[in-house]
């Protein structure tokens, strides 16, 4: 088998998946329980699974299957309505003989869309924004829909639904140079692949989701269904749950008919410098999405303050990638030791 990075699918077992990615808080979830109210889409939840690529080096070497099975049980747990999925005995023997990883991922997720009674697999992790490249390597006739919100709504949500979060100027800093990553990652990418990306903007999304769903059906090259916006139910089926199988808490507004109400929300949870910061670092990629800028007339840190936030999260951002490099350091030296262990 080829090692987790390498080759995809190809010839007669190639498929076209579908790839929902954006900045975090972007609407995302709720274009995922729009698809899967199609009677022809499957679209799992978030697997991150092209960010995990480096913790298995063969799938045929038992200690890296023995990983994958379990990363893959605790994915399912909280991202599908399947939560024993990895335990298909018919599922185990297609990952044995999967030549690469892109085929064993879709083997599992071939595996979801058969128990949906759906033909055509999705997959939802906003964050692959990032991984595109790899994303097409892996499946070159990939279709990606990248979704976009206005990053003072993507901002506002960010700091107010997540528990433990920082709601300060940092935090909002940190969320709009973030949200500024996302769109140049897709504007990057949108060359190699121009007839195989669909945009759209979470405004427009709420505000027509008929005419939306429609114009992505047809990207899809899929008929249009009503049933695709009753996103109620799809929400109660499909939505990231606790523990106890109720939605998350940041999700619940999921199971509510679609309505443009979220999408002003940010005027009256955001300080004014808090919309100042935002609109100084995203106004770039703003006025090229087409969002107008507030005049904030309220106080505003001054340029110093700004130089500050920049500082602190170029540290930040240092740490991180550090981090990764670590943990891919970890990850070949662990995998050498059991090869030859």
């Amino acid at each position: 088998m080829q090692s987790a990075g390498e080759a995809g699918e190809s010839g007669a077992d190639a498929c076209a998946p579908v790839f929902i990615v954006g900045c975090g808080r972007s609407g995302t979830t709720l274009l995922r329980l729009i698809l899967n109210g199609h009677r022809d889409l499957a679209v799992f939840g978030e697997t991150a699974t092209f960010f995990r690529v480096g913790k298995y080096d063969t799938l045929d070497h038992e200690r890296s299957f023995a990983r994958f099975i379990r990363d893959w049980r605790t994915i399912c747990r909280a991202e599908s309505p399947y939560p024993d999925l990895m335990e298909d005995d018919s599922l185990r023997r297609a990952l044995r003989l999967a030549p690469s990883y892109a085929a064993a991922t879709s083997a599992i997720m071939r595996e979801f869309a058969k128990r949906e009674g759906k033909p055509v697999w999705g997959e939802k992790t906003p964050a692959h924004v990032h991984k595109l490249p790899l994303i097409l390597q892996a499946y070159p006739n990939a279709r990606i829909i990248h979704i976009t919100r206005d990053p003072r709504a993507v901002t506002s949500s960010s700091l107010t639904n997540f528990p433990g979060g920082r709601f300060d100027l940092y935090s909002a800093y940190e969320n709009a140079v973030y949200w500024t990553r996302c769109e140049s990652a897709i504007e990057r990418f949108s060359p190699l692949a121009p007839n195989q990306i669909a945009k759209l903007k979470y405004e427009d999304l709420v505000a027509d989701p008929q005419s939306a769903a429609r114009s992505l059906c047809a990207f899809l090259n899929v008929d249009f269904h009503q049933e695709m916006l009753e996103t109620a139910g799809t929400a109660l089926r499909y939505g990231p749950k606790q523990e106890d199988g109720t939605l998350m808490a940041h999700h619940r507004s999921l199971a509510e008919r679609v309505n443009a109400e979220p999408v002003g929300k940010w005027r009256k949870t955001l300080t004014e410098e808090m919309v100042h910061i935002v609109q100084h670092v995203a106004e770039e990629w703003m006025r090229k999405r087409g969002y107008s800028l507030e005049d904030v007339s309220g106080p505003r840190r001054s340029g110093f303050r700004e130089l500050v936030l920049a500082a602190k999260y170029s540290i930040d951002r240092t740490k991180q990638v550090s981090h990764r490099l670590m943990l891919h350091g970890y990850w070949r030296g662990r995998i050498l030791l059991e090869r030859l262990s």
